[in-house]
């Protein structure tokens, strides 16, 4: 038996999947349920669960918000969402399976049976192939179009030809693949909030670069060299994670 707990911050959402666990009684005790990242940190501290369900999408920030708060978690998780963009990110933050809305009987009963065994040498080696699909899956998405808007007006731009972001005060400069540049008047991590995390990387408190026109990684000057031969910095505390996003990203292919 382990005990479970659901957030996610539509009440609707919890019904239907409080219900659906009513089939699993014999292995999960539901012992708690919470709206948003605030209450959901305070309910994971009493209730002090081995599971929890996480929707990505909360009232107050995000289940990966909610995460890196309780340092402390050594449970599992199992993310919920209706945002299927978010899988890799999901599984770099060790979920132990990324579940679609509305879940069907079947994929949940797998991620139960997945939780239930989770313990056994196998679990290192499904992760990496649950995260590799995702990474796949990602080549696949449709490409993301956004609106920026500038001194001369809004455009209408292909993220795939968006080669790195620089915040500039609260305006950010967009570099594009041709060489040319936009100066947006969105500050830098609202590009961060709605590009595709399984593309983009923040690399810097300044800098969002696209790993597809990456080049290279110099680890040792903290920098990364685009195709465009344009040279971003990278900060030494984002140097790892981005080290790890680069092999996990490209080994995967």
């Amino acid at each position: 038996m382990i005990k479970a707990v659901i957030i996610d911050d539509q009440p609707e959402n919890r019904d239907y999947l409080r219900t659906q666990l009513a089939d699993y009684t014999d292995r999960i005790e539901l012992t708690g349920e919470a709206g948003s990242v605030a209450a959901g940190i305070a309910l994971i501290g009493y209730a002090k669960p081995g599971l929890i369900f996480l929707d990505v999408e909360l009232g107050d920030g995000s289940g990966f918000d909610l995460l890196e708060a309780v340092p402390e978690f050594s449970g599992r998780v199992i993310f919920v969402t209706a945002f299927e963009r978010y899988a890799v990110r999901a599984f770099r933050a060790n979920a132990i399976d990324y579940l679609l809305k509305p879940v069907g009987t079947a994929e949940l009963e797998e991620a139960i049976a997945r939780v239930m065994h989770s313990r056994t040498e196998d679990e290192p080696l499904y992760r990496k192939a649950l995260q590799n699909a995702a990474l796949q899956r990602a080549d696949q998405l449709p490409l993301q179009n956004i609106v920026i808007s500038s001194l001369q007006g809004k455009e209408m731009i292909a993220s795939s030809n968006i080669s790195f972001i620089e915040a500039d005060n609260t305006y950010s400069v967009v570099y594009l693949a041709d060489g040319s540049k936009i100066t947006a008047s969105r500050p830098l991590l609202e590009f961060q909030e709605i590009l595709d995390d399984q593309r983009f990387f923040r690399v810097h408190r300044s800098y969002l670069i696209n790993v597809k026109h990456l080049k290279r990684f110099q680890a040792r000057e903290s920098c990364a060299q685009l195709v465009s031969g344009q040279t971003v910095p990278v900060s030494r505390r984002k140097a790892a994670a981005f080290s790890s996003f680069i092999r996990e990203t490209f080994t995967a292919r």
